[in-house]
């Protein structure tokens, strides 16, 4: 079977597509989107069952589609503070220099132990790795976390955020 699919014009759709549907996210993260469908696609060799272009533009909205709603879904996991901690998705690359510069001056109000619990959790880690790398129980962490959030919340409703 010939490959006659207008690739770069699929692309431009699915791009289009998706700059409507998701006009709060980044472009880089769409166009990662996109570069995703394009690797599964012809790793799946789906450029052998899919025989059109209409076909093939459904099939790469669905796989970026996912692409997204899995991201959108793991920076809501990893970033369970406030929203002016949100970076990278919604704001440009100037305003996440400004909310880190702001997120840094907030940090430096809390203790050394507070302050490494925020950022490890910022980065991602959860609750029981940070009881494992501290070598704490469980509902220990549990506690300096909690204790943490509630004195950066109080550092945040002091500072009129």
């Amino acid at each position: 079977m010939d490959i006659t699919f207008g690739l770069p014009k699929i692309f431009e759709s699915a791009k289009k597509s998706l700059s409507i549907k998701f006009p709060h996210l980044d472009k880089d993260l769409i166009e990662d989107s996109i570069q995703y469908a394009l690797i599964e696609y012809w790793g799946q060799g789906k450029y052998i069952t899919i025989e059109n272009d209409r076909d093939a533009l459904r099939w790469y909205l669905k796989v970026a589609h996912n692409y997204l709603y899995k991201e959108i879904d793991r920076a809501k996991r990893f970033r369970p503070y406030p929203e002016i901690f949100q970076l990278n998705l919604v704001y440009d690359f100037e305003e996440n220099y400004i909310r880190i510069d702001l997120y840094n001056c907030l940090l430096e109000k809390l203790t050394e132990r507070k302050k490494n619990i925020i950022i490890k959790r910022g980065m991602g880690y959860t609750l029981r790795e940070l009881a494992n790398i501290e070598n704490i129980s469980w509902n220990a962490m549990k506690q300096r976390h909690a204790r943490a959030c509630n004195e950066l919340s109080t550092i945040l409703k002091k500072n009129n955020f």
